[in-house]
């Protein structure tokens, strides 16, 4: 499944982001997320038989990953994520989340990341991916 059509079955609303991971010799980026759904059909409708607690979205032969202009760190609500196809045969990723900095001022954070491919890890399956 294309990255974008695989991210349009993940539901994080009302979600955050717990964490970020690059690991840069792997190529990999994990973004921790308090818990990932899948959508099912065109709405979440509350189904929740295959959510992922504490999930990541892993994204695989990443060449970039950049936290915008401001150059915060998701660590609160998800607003978006999306994706565009390149053309390299990869996608730029777009996640967009807040950020709560210690005066606790809510800020816009932005990360991309351009990747050849995305999946979900459970952390109780570690290795093990969730790719449809």
């Amino acid at each position: 499944m294309n990255v974008c059509d695989f991210i349009n079955t993940i539901y994080l609303g009302d979600r955050a982001v717990k964490s970020v991971w690059i690991d840069c010799w792997g190529k990999e980026v994990k973004v921790e997320i308090d818990c990932i759904s899948r959508i099912r059909g065109k709405k979440w409708n509350f189904y929740i038989d295959e959510d992922v607690v504490n999930g990541r979205l892993v994204f695989f032969d990443v060449c970039y990953v950049s936290f915008g202009s401001s150059g915060l760190v998701p660590n609160d609500y998800i607003d978006d994520l999306c994706a565009v196809e390149d053309e390299g045969g990869g996608y730029l990723i777009k996640l967009t989340a807040g950020f709560l900095g210690d005066e606790l001022h809510h800020k816009d954070a932005v990360m991309e990341i351009k990747a050849k491919s995305m999946a979900i890890e459970d952390p109780l399956r570690p290795g093990q991916y969730i790719i449809a």
